[in-house]
């Protein structure tokens, strides 16, 4: 992230920060909604995987859009590995994500990031708005981030400034809350 903060701002985005990191199907998802659905006091977009297809969830809306696609079509899809993905899909979860800045709820949860935000597309232009409403903010709304397995390092070069991440396990989750 080209974004220069002060030390003060980056502390305030590092204390409110959590990662919980995995490989594909290790449930990460599942333990978000298990632990954070039920509450008023969380918003953001997860990714659940519904009847063989990821989906992304708003979760203040409460709304399912469908994100992957067996094949592409005259719509603007994205590709990454054997994955197809409706584009116009991602644009409404960003527009959804940045649409709740400032942030006001107790946790802020932004599921899935893998190699398309790693590339500038599919969650990335949330993300980035995200973490700097944070950054100039003292409301101590918590970020809590799934990022895929091995793009740790990466996710913090490109959005935390290289701060050394300590991922959570799914069983960590009731200790933040």
């Amino acid at each position: 992230m080209s974004v220069r903060y002060s030390e003060q701002q980056w502390q305030r985005v590092y204390a409110n920060l959590y990662v919980i990191s995995g490989g594909v199907n290790s449930g990460k998802t599942t333990a978000l909604f298990r632990h954070f659905i039920p509450s008023l006091s969380a918003d953001g977009v997860l990714q659940p995987e519904i009847n063989g297809k990821r989906c992304l969830y708003l979760i203040g809306d409460k709304r399912l859009i469908e994100l992957e696609t067996e094949e592409e079509s005259a719509a603007p899809c994205l590709r990454t590995g054997n994955y197809i993905f409706h584009e116009d899909a991602f644009e409404a979860a960003c527009n959804y994500l940045t649409s709740k800045i400032p942030l006001t709820v107790r946790y802020f949860l932004i599921d899935g990031i893998g190699f398309l935000e790693m590339s500038d597309t599919g969650l990335h232009r949330a993300i980035s708005k995200v973490i700097d409403s944070v950054a100039h903010s003292e409301t101590g709304t918590k970020l809590i981030f799934t990022v895929r397995g091995g793009l740790l390092t990466d996710f913090s070069k490109k959005y935390l400034n290289g701060y050394i991440i300590k991922p959570l396990n799914i069983e960590q989750l009731p200790d933040i809350m």
